[in-house]
């Protein structure tokens, strides 16, 4: 985890969310779950729904989704750690998917 991790602003969050766009209409379920809790304001069910679709399948959306969660709930150590997470993707090619999309951005 970050000691000190780097602020993340909206305009920073909706790039991430843009360029993941085209990787987001994959249906899965475990995320499809995960937005519907988010979506009734069960953020603690959709926490454990992400950490274990995460768990299974790590995936930059998986991770930009618990950054959100965890935001929302002032978690900004956590939420921080997430969101670099997704940003170091591609350097790293942890993900496929996302080294794909960023390619093309």
């Amino acid at each position: 985890m970050l000691d000190n991790p780097p602020l993340f602003d909206d305009e920073t969050r909706a790039e991430l969310r843009e360029r993941l766009a085209p990787a987001t209409e994959i249906r899965d379920d475990g995320l499809q779950l995960v937005a519907a809790y988010v979506a009734v304001h069960r953020e603690t069910d959709a926490l454990t729904q992400v950490n274990q679709v995460i768990d299974a399948q790590p995936s930059a959306i998986a991770y930009l989704m618990r950054g959100d969660i965890y935001s929302g709930q002032k978690r900004l150590t956590d939420a921080g750690a997430d969101y670099q997470r997704v940003i170091d993707a591609k350097a790293n090619g942890e993900f496929a998917m996302v080294d794909t999309q960023l390619a093309r951005a």
